[in-house]
């Protein structure tokens, strides 16, 4: 698949990519969300590395994939119901 705006790169085979030359803390358009959104769909899994974003521009981010969901057996970070932290720390 081509890819317009961004870069992508497959990282196990049919499962998981990362997406690069993104700026997810910038307005970005349409077409940026659509090629996003469809590395989405062809590789399950997506990453981004070295993003700087706020809680508020994360959510939003997050919207533009449909409305968030809160998870009921995880606790999210605190005073964010909308935002998980996942974490791996050196030792794990």
């Amino acid at each position: 698949m081509a890819y317009k705006r961004i870069q992508v790169f497959p990282i196990a085979g049919a499962l998981g990519a990362e997406i690069g030359g993104v700026d997810l803390s910038k307005d970005l358009d349409n077409e940026t969300y659509d090629d996003i959104h469809q590395a989405f769909l062809d590789h399950l899994v997506i990453f981004f590395r070295d993003q700087e974003l706020s809680v508020e521009q994360h959510k939003a981010f997050g919207r533009h994939f449909g409305p968030l969901h809160r998870h009921p057996f995880v606790a999210p970070m605190a005073g964010e119901p909308d935002i998980l932290s996942v974490t791996k720390e050196a030792g794990e």
